[in-house]
This record gives structure tokens, C-alpha cells and sequence, in this order.
């Protein structure tokens, strides 16, 4: 299968996505990486400078000018850059041809291989992952509460597979987002993530796959349910409360 991953930043976190693509690469040889660049470079910058997986987002997405510039002034950095996320995807389907394509945060390191996800995209054609995988009790919920806000799935991580299912969810998330990708409280939204909560109203476990894999994108806001351990030198993730 030809596989890619790839991440979307502003210039400024080019070095911190070249940090992700380093591990990334350590377990998952085969698998082309890219890092879609929000911003643009001040006239004059010598391009070539760039290492050469680095793209220019607004040269190569479906966005007209006007689409494009209403966005870059409406949004703010982190709005913009998870704005134009399905466009990056149906660039990588539509003109690259890639059978598979997982966007990752560039605050992200790998610790293992793809492997997992890509042997779910064999099956399904979405594959994401919740925020929490635990009900919490103690404390009045106050860590998954949080959740109401910032929506079930964590869209720093998003793996699709090519096919009529995930275009379909492209373009009808690529158009929400192109005015509704904002953190407004009043309203409960957050950038491109709390659309998600759609997905298993749109699609059946057949096309959508919901991981529960407790080492798929550990971070500060479950790290409260689970626990890293080192074991025979590779890192495991239990739960803390000793549930299975």
C-alpha cells in the first residue's frame, strides 16, 4: 500500500515537525512524510533552503484566493492551520494517489509503528481516537468534562483511507470549516475537532473505526487514566486504575 503521513504548522514549527518525521521514520521506513507549511515565506526567501517534503500549503490546496485569504484574516494561527486539514488530505488523494493518509499533530512522537492504524484503514475507511477511554468518577468528572467543549476525538491525529467514504467526509468537513473552525466558547466550538462528533452518526463501524488502543495519542488530557511503563526497553501504557 502507499502510505503517508503528514503534519501542518506554521513556519516558525518546521524544526518541531522535522523532530515527529525523525520518529516517525524510525519505526515506519516505508512511509512518506510531508509538512504542509500554513504561512509564507518573506519575499525573497530562498525556498531550495527547505527541506524537500516541505510544502506550501496555499500552492497546492482547493482553495481560491478569496477562500484563502478570508481565512488567513478570520482565523486565528491554530484555527487556520486545522482549517485547511481536509484540503491537505484530498490533496494527498486527489494528486498524489495515496492509498492511505494519517495527519498528525507536529508535537507528536513516535514511540512504535503505524502498523495498527494502517491494518485498520485495511478494513475501514476513518480511523480516530477519543480524547478518554475510561468512565471517571471521582472528582465530579472533572477531566472528561472538558470534552463537552473540545468534542470526543482528538483530531491531532486522523487516519483515512482513499475512497468514496472518506471523500464524502472531506468535502462535507472541508465545507465547515471554511466558517466554522473557530474556539468559541459561546457556541461550544473548537476549530475543525468538534465536527467529528458527527462521525458515528454518519458512518457504521464498517466505514468508521473508533480506536480504543490505550498507546494511540497519549497526552496530557488522558495521561490522568493512564500510565507509561518501560519494560524489556520499550514504553507500554496501562490504566492506572488497574482496569483492563
Amino acid at each position: 500500500m502507499n502510505n503517508v503521513a503528514f503534519t501542518i504548522c506554521a513556519k516558525n514549527y518546521i524544526g518541531l515537525a522535522l523532530i515527529l518525521e525523525k520518529s516517525l521514520k524510525k519505526h515506519n521506513p516505508d512511509t512518506q512524510f510531508f509538512i504542509f507549511v500554513a504561512d509564507e515565506f518573506e519575499m525573497g526567501y530562498d525556498l531550495n533552503l527547505l527541506p524537500s517534503n516541505v510544502i506550501i500549503a496555499k500552492q497546492v490546496v482547493n482553495l481560491d484566493a478569496l477562500e484563502w485569504s478570508d481565512m488567513a484574516f478570520k482565523y486565528n494561527l491554530m484555527e487556520f492551520c486545522t482549517s485547511i486539514k481536509p484540503f491537505c488530505f484530498q490533496y494527498l488523494f486527489d494528486k498524489q494517489n495515496f492509498d492511505n493518509a494519517v495527519y498528525l499533530d507536529p508535537d507528536i512522537y513516535f514511540f512504535n509503528s503505524l502498523d495498527f492504524v494502517l491494518d485498520k484503514l485495511k478494513d475501514h475507511s476513518i480511523v480516530v481516537t477519543p480524547h478518554a477511554l475510561n468512565v471517571e468518577l471521582k472528582n465530579n468528572s472533572e477531566h472528561t468534562d472538558a470534552f463537552l467543549f473540545t468534542g470526543i476525538f482528538n483530531l491531532g491525529f486522523l487516519a483515512l483511507k482513499n475512497d468514496i467514504h472518506s471523500e464524502k467526509m472531506l468535502k462535507w468537513w472541508g465545507s465547515h470549516l471554511k466558517d466554522k473552525c473557530y474556539v468559541d466558547f459561546f457556541d461550544s466550538q473548537f476549530t475543525d475537532q468538534k465536527w467529528m462528533n458527527f462521525l458515528p452518526m454518519f458512518f457504521d463501524s464498517q466505514t468508521l473505526y473508533i480506536s480504543r488502543h490505550k498507546g494511540l495519542n497519549v497526552a496530557p488530557w488522558n495521561f490522568y487514566e493512564r500510565e507509561v511503563f518501560l519494560e524489556d526497553n520499550t514504553f507500554f501504557v496501562k490504566y492506572r486504575d488497574g482496569q483492563i
